[in-house]
């Protein structure tokens, strides 16, 4: 009986340590756009027409997701969403401050769809 009870605590510590590695995976497969050596933005925002309308508020949830659950992130300092740009007829740029670092920020490059397709960092502060 004994080992019975130790085999099921075993079954279920290694079930659970699979799914944690599966969730991890699956994260780093949906948020590409944060893997390796983020790219930094050629311009200035300021140049570029605020939006019109609203982003997707999934958009910026996936966002805030991917920032949080990449497993490649180092630095886990919150983000706060400051700006919001229209890069063309069809995508935006969600322009991110990271709470404590003032030396840079980042953009989403987002579609209407909302779906994210890059992501940049922004030498300048907002």
């Amino acid at each position: 009986m004994v080992r019975l009870i130790i085999a099921g605590v075993l079954l279920s510590f290694c079930s659970a340590l699979l799914g944690w590695k599966a969730q991890n995976f699956r994260n780093a497969q949906s948020c590409k756009y944060m893997a390796g050596k983020i790219p930094t933005y050629e311009g200035y925002i300021s140049r570029l027409p605020l939006t019109e309308g609203n982003i997707p508020p999934f958009a910026i949830a996936e966002i805030y997701r991917c920032w949080a659950a990449y497993p490649g992130r180092t630095m886990m300092r919150p983000l706060k969403i400051e700006d919001a740009r229209r890069l063309t007829a069809s995508t935006y740029l969600l322009a991110f401050g990271i709470w404590g670092v003032s030396d840079y920020s980042l953009l989403f490059e987002v579609d209407k769809s909302g779906k994210v397709r890059r992501a940049y960092q922004y030498p300048y502060t907002l």
